[in-house]
């Protein structure tokens, strides 16, 4: 029955797939697999991943030789068409965007928190041991969390033996999402202009070109999600065993990004289910692509959380959570704040006290219902300018269909299609239930955003408003504060912005807003290299170094790679432990949270004394703190 229904009318042709997103999936997963094969190996290094990558060169060579390239052209034989192609508005605008995020990765070193307290971190342990193993903390993110964006990161350092370009990832994602927008639109049902003028739009959204030129891991998730539909999408009317393959792959590595892209194997299911017989057609080639596709994805770390804290997803290790639909509640308030408040906000204090004072919101669910008075990519959504835009747009769409008698079209859809098109946004329910309330949950919803899209595009965007003079400079004004972003964000600043806000403080010394940006610019500028001054207070015979830690940028105290090895220091260790690994000095905060053992405590329990106290700002909420290098007394 399911098979009886036919696919919009406007569905895209039976092209092959795109070279460039299939080879794209290939590397990514054949990382993954790469990972975890060189870890069983003991050969998690640079000699390892240099034959993984010689290997998988022949492997495409051969690929492409077998093929003939037949659907691959090198860029210069349509150069001619690329340059007309950005002579247009939307795609020059989508161009300059690309350009400053590329720029921006170029000139500053990558300072994502999350990234440097504990995804790069993890890498350099494992590359530091010459493969995966279970890390000695008591930060669970180290351990618990999937290791898809890891696994690409691994091979760039250990060939690079710096973190100067692991923000390529994110680069090549971004560019790869209109092409893969526009195919999966127009085989949804969205009609090709309307989709052509969307492809370009979307990638507006603060999460994706504040990403682009950083290491925040959500953009190659869109990436997997649209490749996953699109490939699905591609098979109802191919019936290629390779669509089928591709699928696989992509699903898998959506989940391996993260383990809340989860829920969005619901609508990829539904949309495959029609063709699982075609498991059955050669099914020992199959079984070769499922066992590849599966060893990118969660799978191989749900089964590791498992062995070592009898919880697959981890999450008993990182505290309680709260009950479902109160989750639910503040997670959908964190998703409408992130979306539709400016991007800029000076009055956020005052927001925060009204949440709290008047409206009575405990006080961390204020905290994630409330926006930073400037956007960063450690927390961005798709942002107020796609949001309000597509909201005018069904407004303004339902009106011209009211005036001229026609309404949605959604009354000629068939119900398996309205399923499909409507799935994630129970996978968006499923999410916001299951979902940890956290600050940055908004963005972590980036790769369901194009998918939850689609269906407002089929049944509430009206093609007619594409020549409005009203929706073009909504558009621009769009493209104008997303490039706007690009350029003042703190992250990668390409202004000014010390000399400025130094000249702004000057004149406006009372203005806490003016002081407060200072600082946010300052901290942002040296996170790459926060541990600077206590790494040069370090003896010269620290080569293994203990450190008492929870969330701290780790990564920053590595460099360069090779000249120490960073070990933590838990509850559980015993001056023995920490002799047979050896540790002789530690590094301890002059604050703890309730998770690592205060700096006396550390002092008393080691037969430590201090040798040097370093004062660093590492987060603006935090201020400055005392960091001490102290020395175990021999025995």
């Amino acid at each position: 029955m399911i098979e009886s229904v036919n696919p919009p009318p406007c569905s895209a042709g039976r092209k092959s797939a795109p070279f460039g997103i299939t080879l794209w999936l290939v590397v990514c997963a054949t990382m993954s697999n790469a990972g975890w094969a060189l870890s069983a190996l003991h050969e998690l290094n640079a000699r390892g991943f240099t034959c993984v990558l010689l290997l998988l060169a022949a492997a495409i060579a051969f690929w492409e030789k077998t093929r003939n390239f037949s659907d691959f052209k090198l860029a210069g034989v349509h150069c001619h068409r690329l340059v007309r192609r950005f002579k247009r508005a939307l795609p020059l605008g989508f161009f300059i965007m690309a350009g400053i995020a590329l720029v921006g990765g170029l000139i500053y070193l990558p300072i994502n928190f999350d990234a440097l307290a504990y995804r790069l971190p993890r890498v350099l342990h494992w590359l530091a041991d010459g493969q995966w193993h279970w890390i000695h903390t008591e930060f669970p993110r180290l351990n618990v969390r999937a290791c898809g964006a890891e696994w690409l990161l691994a091979p760039i350092v250990a060939l690079t033996g710096n973190m100067r370009w692991i923000f390529l990832p994110e680069i090549i994602s971004f560019l790869l999402l209109p092409g893969l927008l526009y195919s999966v639109f127009v085989r949804l049902g969205v009609k090709r202009k309307v989709a052509w003028a969307w492809m370009w739009i979307f990638p507006t959204g603060h999460c994706f070109v504040m990403q682009a030129g950083g290491i925040a891991n959500d953009l190659p998730g869109a990436v997997y999600a649209l490749a996953a539909f699109d490939f699905g999408l591609r098979l109802r009317t191919s019936r290629r065993r390779q669509d089928f393959w591709l699928f696989l792959i992509a699903a898998a590595l959506l989940t391996g990004a993260k383990a809340s892209n989860l829920p969005l194997l619901l609508p990829a299911f539904i949309l495959i289910f029609p063709r699982l017989p075609l498991l059955l057609v050669r099914p020992a080639v199959n079984a070769l692509v499922i066992l590849f596709a599966v060893m990118a994805s969660f799978l191989p770390t749900a089964i590791l959380n498992w062995k070592y804290c009898h919880d697959w997803t981890g999450m008993r290790l990182e505290g309680p959570m709260q009950g479902p639909f109160t989750q639910l509640l503040v997670n959908c308030g964190n998703w409408i704040t992130y979306n539709f408040f400016p991007p800029i906000f000076p009055f956020a204090g005052q927001w925060r006290r009204f949440l709290e004072n008047t409206l009575g919101v405990p006080s961390f669910d204020a905290h994630c219902l409330t926006v930073p008075p400037y956007s960063l990519s450690e927390g961005e959504a798709l942002g107020m300018g796609v949001c309000l835009l597509l909201l005018l747009s069904a407004i303004a769409s339902h009106f011209i269909r009211r005036r001229v008698g026609r309404e949605s079209a959604a009354e000629a859809v068939a119900p398996y299609w309205k399923l499909l098109l409507w799935s994630p946004w129970i996978a968006l329910l499923a999410f916001g239930l299951k979902a940890q309330i956290v600050s940055s949950s908004a963005r972590l919803l980036t790769p369901y955003y194009a998918i939850l899209l689609a269906p407002i595009l089929v049944f509430n965007f009206d093609a007619r408003l594409l020549r409005r003079r009203w929706w073009k400079c909504a558009v621009a004004a769009v493209f104008v504060l997303a490039i706007t972003l690009e350029i003042l964000m703190p992250d990668r600043p390409l202004w000014p912005a010390h000399y400025v806000l130094n000249k702004l403080k000057e004149s406006r010394p009372s203005s806490a807003y003016i002081a407060n940006a200072n600082k946010v610019f300052s901290v942002y500028a040296g996170r790459a290299q926060c541990f600077a001054p206590l790494v040069a207070a370090l003896p010269p015979d620290a080569k293994v170094v203990g450190m008492v830690t929870f969330d701290d940028p780790e990564a920053a105290l590595w460099w360069p790679l090779g000249s120490r090895r960073i070990e933590h220091v838990t509850h559980d260790d015993t001056p023995e432990t920490l002799a047979a690994r050896g540790i002789k000095y530690i590094l301890a905060p002059q604050v703890c949270n309730a998770i690592t053992l205060p700096v006396e405590d550390v002092i008393r329990k080691y037969d430590a004394k201090v040798i040097a106290k370093v004062p660093l700002l590492l987060r603006v909420q935090d201020g400055v703190m005392n960091w001490y290098i102290l020395e175990i007394r021999a025995n």
